[in-house]
């Protein structure tokens, strides 16, 4: 959600504010719960020589509300403080529609210390965060090649199949870096289904983003064949990571290599992703991120197939969704984000493409 902030005035130097705040969600909390029912939501006081710590946690105190038992803070000579409340997170995916406002109402008791008014305030629009777009790919009996040695270089001269699933913020700043609050990065989980049993799939460990000085791309979907070329930049450009040993919904695990230092870098590592029964999944983190622009990002998936002489035609399939996925509503000793298992809507309105070839 986003921060809260009172600007409190007239009140009486030399006396205390005593009490207890809380703070009422139309959407169930869905923060870290922390050791004595606390979840982690600073709240901080500002009586004049900038914000501190409050003295008190935050606690749990129904599904969709957070209260700060026996807040106390002097009046300052002014006679005004400031409180600000940030990381509140809240189940956006319970509204069950996009549109429409999270509300927050905040009460003080005893209320004869603040009033603080009893209408609700707006603290978050409910939007998608994730918008997809995927090109298919046909193997005919021929097969699909693999080079000896599997670099990405080594795959595109082999002219091995691929398709290209790329990914488009819903809003500037859907895709979120790791912070001091969060287990992980935005994640971004592909879950492959239906492939042969001597098929195999490879992608690559880093995807420079749209505005990357060359984005990585497979060259189906309007941008150069490329592994991509990142450097790093002082407002944040988007390059996401693999990830290794996540589960099944994309929790856990860690980033597949060190993150690029200094200048410009080019990419061109391979990984395969494993399957079983023709099951797998690959599990990407943003690493970086520009905050203030709509980013996308794009990458291909190798498929590599021995000859064969006919037989029944098989579709596969490859899913995107956000991760790590949780049906998780509340707040819990959960992974920091979470998110529910919903189809994406498709990007190319966004970009322009839906005519393109």
């Amino acid at each position: 959600m986003g921060d809260i902030q009172f600007d409190c005035s007239g009140g009486m130097p030399g006396t205390s504010f005593n009490g207890n705040l809380t703070f009422f969600l139309t959407v169930n909390v869905t923060n870290k719960l922390l050791a004595n029912n606390t979840v982690d939501v600073p709240l901080t006081v500002d009586t004049g020589a900038g914000p501190v710590p409050a003295n008190v946690p935050a606690q749990l105190f129904s599904p969709n509300a957070i209260v700060f038992n026996g807040l106390n803070f002097p009046v300052p000579p002014s006679g005004k403080v400031s409180l600000r409340l940030t990381n509140l997170r809240g189940d956006v995916h319970q509204l069950g529609q996009p549109g429409l406002p999270i509300l927050v109402y905040a009460t003080f008791n005893p209320g004869n210390n603040v009033a603080l008014g009893s209408d609700p305030f707006t603290v978050a629009v409910a939007e998608p965060g994730l918008l997809t777009q995927s090109s298919s790919s046909g193997v005919r009996c021929q097969g699909s090649p693999l080079p000896s040695v599997i670099t990405l270089a080594n795959l595109f001269s082999a002219g091995t199949a691929f398709f290209t699933t790329r990914v488009t913020e819903g809003f500037a700043a859907a895709f979120q870096p790791k912070d001091a609050f969060s287990d992980s990065g935005t994640r971004i989980i592909v879950r492959y289904s239906g492939f042969p049993s001597s098929g195999r799939l490879f992608v690559p460990d880093f995807v420079a983003g749209s505005d990357a000085v060359q984005p990585t791309a497979g060259g189906d979907l309007g941008l150069t064949a490329s592994g991509g070329q990142y450097a790093p930049s002082a407002t944040g450009t988007l390059l996401l990571m693999r990830v290794t040993g996540a589960d099944q919904n994309g929790a856990g695990g860690t980033l597949s290599l060190p993150a690029p230092g200094a200048g410009t870098t080019s990419f061109g590592s391979i990984s395969e992703v494993m399957l079983t029964n023709g099951a797998g999944n690959v599990v990407y983190e943003v690493v970086d991120a520009n905050q203030a622009v709509r980013e996308s990002a794009q990458f291909p998936t190798f498929v590599g197939l021995p000859p064969s002489s006919g037989g029944n035609s098989i579709v596969a399939d490859a899913k995107v969704s956000f991760a790590p996925l949780s049906t998780v509503n509340a707040a819990a000793a959960a992974p920091i984000p979470r998110f529910a298992d919903v189809m994406p809507e498709t990007d190319c309105e966004n970009l322009g493409d839906c005519n393109a070839a």
